[in-house]
């Protein structure tokens, strides 16, 4: 893993800072502050390289709604493992676009949800973090 990439909505919210720390240097982003300035509509994102430390303030209002992604590496060579970040990364497996081919083939087709509707997914994860109904958040 390389490190996270993180995105954050803009849903009114206070607080939930990022604070990132590198090198003996600390950083603030302030999405809640970021999404108040902005005139237009717009999203946060950050990109934290395993190596840098990183907080989230409290959220004191409203909801701070991101998703955050885990940055691989793939590697072909596990002796370079520990080397630098270079060449091209893998293609994703068969199953993967067969599925992602299907997907957008179903979503393009009309007669799929005329009216709309919700799709859900299975998940694989859960997380031990209790939410105010007293459920845990899977992933």
């Amino acid at each position: 893993m390389l490190g996270s990439l993180v995105i954050v909505f803009p849903t009114p919210h206070e607080g939930g800072a990022l604070l990132v720390r590198h090198r003996g240097q600390e950083w603030s982003f302030d999405p809640a502050w970021e999404f108040t300035a902005s005139r237009t509509p717009t999203i946060g994102y950050v990109v934290l390289l395993n190596d840098v430390e990183h907080e989230v303030t409290p959220v004191t209002f409203g909801h701070r709604v991101i998703l955050t992604y885990n940055l691989y590496r793939a590697v072909d060579n596990p002796a370079s493992e520990k080397g630098p970040v270079t060449g091209a990364f893998s293609s994703p497996p068969a199953y993967e676009r067969r599925f992602r081919e299907s997907f957008e083939a179903l979503l393009e087709n009309p007669e799929f949800l005329p009216y709309g509707g919700t799709l859900g997914f299975g998940l694989r994860h859960s997380y031990p973090i209790r939410m105010r109904s007293d459920t845990s958040m899977a992933c």
